[in-house]
């Protein structure tokens, strides 16, 4: 545990930890926080978003029991509902660290030298802005573990990739990021009021976006973190609509970044092109025929795929809508045969 005194030493990493109503999970998180091994000193900052259950209690358990490391931050109404992005604008300007790392009060860390391991990343490389990780999902739902999300899926991530990589290829997780006090301040002073004035549903990624452009990317090919797939959450859930309303801001923001710093019309229509597709996707699910047939003039037919291609004929009548859907379930259940049996022929 780190019991280096705060006040006889600068504060090299500052813990953001935002949580509302994480009474289940908030413990996870916290434990993972006062468990880190480092050289330097750190503070921990929870930030309570008037929570109707007992995770404020929690949080102000820790506190009395560590007060040097924590300065928490009390809330007794909801700010994220406002939308005006003052949650981040609070939490950020309490941070005294060189570096901020973040862990959302439902996901928490499980490697003790997580921050140690990064600091010692970033102070020798300069030229990096941000390092990440590789993390172990778990979706609570189906009390599922993928260990090492990336190897596990194959998914190479590019240590030292720029903006236009990230674009391309990039990936990073919250709960596993580390990065310069100094890059944040620099993006919440250009971007936070273009960010509420847009109304992005996302506060991490076009931050991310606005470092990778600003400076490398570090990668750290370990699992330090674990990131829990929750059913409703702030970045995900069940309803159709919703996830439809995160898929547009999320577009948003890539198009704007991209445009913003020129990264040319190749990866702009490359991320059309995944936006519309998944579009077309969610548009099915709530039976928006209309809407299926004026996005998929956007796609080039080229660029479909059979499931795609079954559900633009399907938005043609009712009919064919519930054939298509009957072939598409088919090959979802083929698929998962199949890879099941590609698994167990291989173990």
């Amino acid at each position: 545990m780190n019991n280096i005194d705060i006040s006889k030493n600068e504060i090299m990493v500052s813990v953001i930890c935002t949580t509302y109503n994480h009474e289940a999970y908030i413990r996870d998180a916290l434990e993972g926080f006062i468990k880190q091994e480092t050289t330097f000193p750190i503070e921990i900052i929870v930030h309570d978003d008037a929570s109707t259950d007992k995770t404020a209690e929690i949080v102000k358990e820790y506190e009395l029991k560590y007060p040097k490391l924590f300065k928490n931050i009390y809330q007794k109404e909801n700010l994220y509902s406002k939308g005006n992005g003052d949650v981040g604008k609070i939490v950020f300007n309490v941070a005294q660290g060189k570096y901020v790392a973040i862990c959302e009060g439902d996901d928490y860390w499980i490697d003790p030298y997580k921050l140690q391991k990064q600091v010692d990343f970033l102070e020798s490389n300069t030229d990096y802005g941000l390092v990440h990780s590789d993390f172990d999902w778990f979706d609570v739902e189906k009390n599922e573990f993928v260990y090492s999300f990336y190897k596990s899926n194959n998914i190479n991530i590019l240590s030292g990739s720029t903006l236009k990589n990230y674009e391309e290829y990039g990936n990073i997780r919250t709960v596993t990021v580390c990065f310069r006090k100094t890059l944040l301040n620099e993006y919440l002073n250009k971007y936070l009021t273009v960010s509420i004035e847009n109304k992005w549903l996302l506060g991490d990624f076009p931050l991310f976006l606005y470092i990778t452009h600003k400076s490398k990317i570090g990668y750290i090919d370990e699992s330090t973190s674990v990131y829990r797939r929750l059913a409703e959450s702030a970045s995900s859930s069940l309803d159709i609509n919703k996830k439809l309303e995160f898929l547009e801001s999320t577009y948003n923001i890539h198009l704007y970044f991209i445009k913003e710093f020129s990264l040319g019309e190749e990866i702009y229509f490359k991320r059309q092109t995944e936006f519309l597709k998944w579009r077309l996707f969610y548009l099915n699910k709530l039976k928006k025929f209309s809407e299926i047939k004026d996005c998929s003039r956007l796609i080039d037919r080229k660029d479909l795929t059979l499931i795609e291609i079954l559900i633009i004929f399907g938005s043609t009548n009712m009919i064919n809508y519930h054939v298509c859907n009957l072939l598409i379930n088919f090959n979802k259940v083929y698929m998962k045969i199949k890879k099941r049996t590609k698994k167990f022929i291989y173990s």
